[in-house]
């Protein structure tokens, strides 16, 4: 106790070296762990603004099949949401895709049917959504095409003969092409500069019925808009893999064999890898250059602690201290200098990352750019103290 007493005093009584070297250490660990805080800062930043500017069909996952009159809707749409679970999703919308005549008297035109969860909040409807079997809403063009009003009956043909009649209870305008409900380039609804009929809406529970009364062999889809915004980086890269893993599972059910996706999210992660890692490269070497600066200037600042200490050593070393004892009191000494520059390196390293961050200019909205101390940042600053 008696040492440890004496060696307390000795470091308060070099009050003014101590405090050299705690914040000469303290700005070459700040030094040191800015370069990866900002480095994971700007990681964060680039998958965001990636995000931020991907298509729809891009960030996101679509699940295709084509099925006949007797495919098993439900069981897919359960198996299909059972497998897509484990990832960040936002929501799943179900969708199914088929040709047919629609007849209204002697006049006939071929047009899609289609039916997709929620669409009715989506479209601008004179008349009401289709609730249940018979029902259906028709495009306005379609509508003047055949001459049917809200209220009246046409006959929807399969490709043998079959029929059915549906009702006409709402007519809507072409949605907004940029909404991304409708999935972007895969959207139902043709482009608007194209002369192809736009899709009949028939309501999800009666599109079954409809399929199999005509024959009719069907598109099904599962758009799987996934919540990826504001998630982390180490995070968001293992949804791609995710990903394969569902639809390696999905194609081994029968029934779903060819089962097609749609994603360009594994090709958006490697292009964010790739920006990430060719900016390491120069943020590391600005780094290493002023951490090989602040280490030359600590020590300079340690061998004046030295030259200064030699003279107490040597009367200390007279008097009878061994040289283990002396040893050690340099040894405590440089620890605790240690110990009270840790914390303040690790503050410095986040405030030079945050300067750096203000530098760039104003971020773009809704792009964050997240100054955090990271495990790497905290061992590289342990490791400079050792």
């Amino acid at each position: 106790m008696t040492t440890f007493r004496f060696l307390v005093a000795r470091f308060l009584a070099q009050r003014l070296l101590t405090l050299a070297t705690v914040v000469t250490l303290a700005f070459t660990i700040g030094v040191l762990v800015a370069g990866p805080i900002y480095a994971d800062a700007a990681r964060e930043a680039i998958l965001a603004s990636a995000l931020r500017g991907a298509a729809v069909t891009v960030r996101n996952l679509r699940l295709s099949v084509y099925g006949g009159p007797g495919f098993d809707l439900a069981g897919t749409d359960a198996e299909v949401a059972a497998a897509l679970e484990p990832l960040p999703l936002r929501s799943l919308v179900r969708e199914g895709l088929a040709e047919v005549r629609l007849a209204a008297g002697p006049r006939v035109l071929s047009a899609p049917v289609l039916f997709r969860t929620g669409a009715a909040l989506h479209l601008d409807l004179r008349g009401r959504a289709p609730e249940g079997p018979g029902e259906v809403a028709l495009p306005s063009s379609t509508a003047r095409r055949l001459r049917v009003r809200l209220g009246e009956t046409l006959r929807a043909l399969g490709p043998t003969g079959e029929r059915t009649v549906l009702r006409v209870v709402g007519t809507f305008a072409p949605p907004d092409p940029r909404d991304p409900f409708w999935f972007g380039s895969g959207s139902p609804f043709p482009p608007p500069d194209s002369t192809s009929p736009s899709p009949a809406l028939v309501a999800p529970q009666a599109f079954p019925a409809v399929a199999g009364e005509l024959g009719l062999t069907a598109m099904y889809a599962w758009d799987a808009y996934l919540a990826l915004d504001g998630r982390p980086y180490e995070e968001v890269r293992t949804v791609p893999a995710r990903i394969a893993a569902a639809v390696r599972h999905l194609r081994g059910l029968p029934g779903l064999e060819r089962l097609a996706t749609v994603t360009g999210l594994d090709t958006l992660m490697e292009l964010v890898r790739q920006r990430v890692e060719n900016l390491r490269a120069p943020i590391s070497l600005v780094v290493v250059q002023i951490a090989a600066v602040a280490l030359a200037v600590l020590a300079g600042v340690a061998s004046l602690a030295l030259t200064r200490q030699a003279f107490e050593l040597a009367v200390l070393h007279s008097r009878g201290f061994p040289r283990r004892a002396l040893l050690s009191a340099q040894a405590v000494q440089g620890a605790l200098a240690a110990l009270a520059a840790l914390p303040l390196g690790l503050a410095v390293g986040v405030g030079l990352a945050r300067l750096a961050s203000r530098s760039n200019g104003p971020g773009l909205p809704g792009v964050l750019f997240p100054v955090r101390l990271s495990p790497i940042a905290v061992a590289l600053a342990v490791g400079g103290c050792l």
